[in-house]
């Protein structure tokens, strides 16, 4: 069972073409306790982990037009 604190300083990064899908992602996570930011695509993630955003965890969609989950991952290892 996670403390409070735990679950305030979790860190989620959901990344996904579909507004829907976030939405309900994030529900279900805030629902649990556990914080977590949202992209519209690859590109925006790597944004925002290029502003200085780390993320514990990653949850991606593999199909998003402009840059897909492969491409993201790929390109995300680069900040590890």
């Amino acid at each position: 069972m996670r403390t409070e604190s735990e679950a305030s300083n979790s860190n989620i990064l959901l990344v996904d073409d579909d507004e829907a899908i976030l939405a309900a992602y994030a529900s279900c996570l805030d629902g649990a306790g556990l914080a977590s930011r949202s992209a519209a695509d690859g590109w925006q993630a790597l944004e925002m982990i290029g502003q200085g955003f780390r993320p514990s965890v990653v949850v991606t969609d593999l199909r998003m037009p402009n840059l897909d989950g492969i491409g993201f991952a790929e390109k995300l290892q680069k900040f590890a």
